[in-house]
């Protein structure tokens, strides 16, 4: 499947070739504030990708003006599951950002950023303070959700 198919696929919505306007330069402010790289893959996801609002599946997928590190987006979700211990567990918290979660954090999301373009993209499943790696990039990410994988439930 290509690329930008994938994305709609996962947005729900249809080809329409429109981007959104100013991501370039949100994508160089975001890679300057944090000194971190967004892959090209989740940077050509962001550029389509208008609202963050949950899906008929119960998934919500940020836009970039709602992509934030753990530490800003669970932190301080201390409801259930509670969130707010992952900052102890999850070593590499300070390059993790939330990108999309599955029934109002039952499940959250994130992918760690490198301070260089990198191949792989480690995306780990959080819930509570509990974590694992399930895909080393955000586009095998996206091919576990089309496929309705049980990895997004954290189960194996």
């Amino acid at each position: 499947m290509q690329q930008s198919n994938l994305f709609y696929s996962v947005l729900g919505t249809e080809q329409n070739g429109k981007k959104h306007p100013d991501v370039e330069n949100s994508i160089v402010h975001f890679q300057k504030s944090y000194g971190l790289i967004l892959p090209k893959d989740l940077q050509d996801f962001f550029s389509i990708a208008y609202e963050s609002q949950y899906n008929e599946k119960m998934y919500r997928f940020f836009s970039l003006k709602d992509f934030k590190g753990i530490d800003e987006e669970l932190r301080n979700f201390d409801g259930s599951p509670d969130y707010s211990n992952i900052i102890n567990t999850l070593v590499a918290y300070k390059d993790c950002f939330v990108f999309a979660d599955y029934m109002f954090h039952m499940f959250s999301y994130a992918i760690r950023l490198s301070k260089y373009e990198s191949e792989t993209n480690d995306i780990y499943i959080i819930c509570g303070d509990k974590y694992k790696i399930i895909a080393s990039s955000f586009t095998e990410f996206l091919h576990l959700y089309l496929s309705e994988s049980i990895k997004l439930h954290f189960e194996d």
